[in-house]
């Protein structure tokens, strides 16, 4: 019985530091990045929370920074058609806004609801990349290849910010440097694949 006991335990005990182990090497593998959508109006900006408002006259810049290099993708809904806006490969503690310069996203405003996904990844994701050869494809479509991207490990979740992000306040992120950027957006983490999606309903 002794000897029993004593090797369950011992086979407790490697399990235990087994499982230690592959979490460390998978914490190491997960995939971040920071992820913010700038809403524009008129001379103001906020950051978008993950549902937010806006009207058909306000105007949207995503800002994208990954930890490591890794390939982002851009999705746009407005639930009848999904568009793939850009897939690229981004070097990391860079600084990505799409549209880039000075340049935001016009709100379509024909739709109750418009939505945009980031989904990051190490390697390509040939999903992805099939079901959007003609850079479009039904929305029903992209919501299913979305559920397999979050069970695939496409987690969001956001680390601790250093200091608070304004979310109903005026922000001047045209005037943020990309330092500032780095220090300021949220960073959100994925296993495997990073998925983050944000849904505006649109107001007149």
């Amino acid at each position: 019985m002794k000897t029993t006991k004593l090797v369950s335990a011992g086979l407790v005990v490697l399990a235990a530091l087994f499982l230690f182990v592959e979490n460390a090497i998978s914490d190491e593998d997960k995939v971040r990045a920071k992820i913010a959508i700038e809403i524009r109006s008129d001379d103001d900006s906020i950051w978008a929370r993950a549902r937010d408002n806006i009207t058909s006259q306000d105007k949207l810049r995503i800002v994208v920074i990954p930890r490591t290099d890794l390939h982002v993708y851009v999705i746009y809904s407005n639930y009848e058609k999904a568009q793939l806006l850009l897939h690229e490969k981004v070097s990391g503690e860079s600084v990505l806004k799409l549209p880039a310069g000075s340049n935001f996203f016009q709100i379509d405003g024909t739709r109750p609801q418009e939505a945009f996904w980031v989904v990051c990844s190490p390697e390509p994701l040939e999903s992805i990349e099939n079901d959007f050869s003609g850079r479009e494809a039904s929305h029903d479509r992209w919501e299913k290849m979305a559920e397999g991207l979050y069970d695939k490990g496409g987690l969001d979740i956001a680390e601790k910010m250093k200091k608070p992000i304004s979310m109903a306040g005026a922000v001047r992120s045209l005037d943020m440097s990309e330092d500032q950027l780095k220090e300021d957006l949220l960073t959100f983490t994925g296993q495997t694949v990073l998925i983050k999606r944000f849904v505006f309903d649109v107001t007149e």
